[in-house]
């Protein structure tokens, strides 16, 4: 199966698409690699899933539409002292990608 995963440097999508490869899905993941945490972590994510040919990367915002998807692009943690501040913010983020999706 053909796959586009969202948030695939993240660590749910990051383990998502390495089970999906191990079962011979070919995975595209999206993501925008945003500084929310260190965006080195998310690089080292995707070097290990590049060494198989059954996954790409596209660093971009979750597209319009897409047949087969794994929505697991979102703001990641819960910190009460951002989360107050900016609740709306992320919910609406969040509602806006996956409702693109």
């Amino acid at each position: 199966m053909h796959i586009l995963l969202t948030g695939a440097a993240g660590f749910i999508g990051a383990h998502v698409a390495r089970l999906l490869l191990d079962r011979g899905d070919t995975v595209v993941g999206l993501g925008n690699l945003n500084s929310y945490y260190d965006p080195q972590l998310k690089r080292d994510r995707l070097a290990r899933l590049t060494r198989d040919a059954g996954f790409r990367f596209v660093q971009a915002d979750v597209p319009a539409t897409y047949a087969d998807v794994s929505a697991l692009a979102a703001w990641t943690g819960f910190r009460p002292a951002t989360s107050i501040d900016d609740g709306v913010g992320r919910f609406v983020a969040w509602y806006r990608g996956y409702y693109n999706v």
